[in-house]
């Protein structure tokens, strides 16, 4: 696990400086570090907190060399503000790389025909939706929100989770565990508003879906929730939440005698 050590970032640089230039630097070290960042996401290696530590230090250090290039008087053909809008393009966000890594496992999730490592796929997925990509305060009262579902004190999980909305809006996990609190205080249209919100952030969540389907099962809209299951099993076709669609078809058939 990486540690938080300011000095010896500054300690490090400062002795590559000695023996190679910004750009080699920029080149050879920080472009693989930021590509990098994502895998460690992945295996947990990092955390938000140690992303964004790593990008901040960085960003400073090229903004300081871009204002020695500047306070040079360069020349006006000199292209020194080519290589600031080069860093942004791989000046990932922890948001992004977030993006990158749920990309990456829906890929293995749709094409893998193993339901064990679909299985690991999934949990990584739900992983990484329930963390934060910045905030571990936001984290760490998602799990504590969690917490009160298990003990069934919906009233409470229901304030954890506004709260968080309220301090991050787009994070799409908050609103599916607050659809989740209100589905089961039998709360459908508040659920659904709030599974449509998270859609809208994360069309693939599984999990929502899955919500989805069993409200409209619930309400008797069966066709609903049948699109509802399909939708989901483009993003992931071992999900077991198929397994209602017959069980659908047959109350489609009973109604309609």
């Amino acid at each position: 696990m990486l540690n938080f050590d300011q000095a010896l970032f500054y300690n490090t640089y400062n002795r590559l400086l000695e023996e190679k230039s910004f750009r080699e630097i920029f080149y050879e070290l920080f472009i693989p570090i930021i590509q990098d960042m994502g895998l460690l996401w992945q295996t947990l290696t990092i955390k938000p907190s140690h992303e964004h530590f790593i990008s901040v230090h960085i960003r400073q250090k090229v903004l300081i060399h871009i204002e020695r290039i500047q306070s040079s008087n360069p020349k006006p053909d000199a292209k020194t503000f080519v290589l600031f809008l080069f860093i942004s393009s791989f000046f990932f966000s922890a948001q992004s790389s977030q993006k990158i890594i749920l990309n990456k496992l829906f890929d293995q999730l749709i094409k893998t025909n193993d339901s064990n490592n679909a299985e690991q796929l999934e949990k990584k997925i739900w992983s990484v939706w329930s963390k934060h990509p910045e905030d571990n305060r936001l984290t760490d009262k998602m799990e504590f929100g969690t917490e009160l579902i298990q003990y069934r004190d919906y009233n409470y999980a229901l304030k954890v989770f506004d709260n968080i909305i309220v301090n991050d809006p787009q994070w799409s996990e908050a609103w599916n565990k607050r659809a989740t609190v209100y589905f089961l205080m039998n709360k459908y249209t508040n659920s659904l508003n709030d599974i449509d919100k998270v859609l809208s952030l994360e069309p693939r969540h599984f999990g929502a879906l899955s919500g989805q389907a069993r409200i409209f099962i619930k309400l008797q809209k069966y066709e609903k929730a049948i699109k509802s299951i399909e939708r989901a099993i483009e993003f992931y076709p071992s999900f077991k939440s198929r397994e209602l669609i017959p069980e659908i078809e047959r109350l489609i058939k009973e109604e309609s005698i």
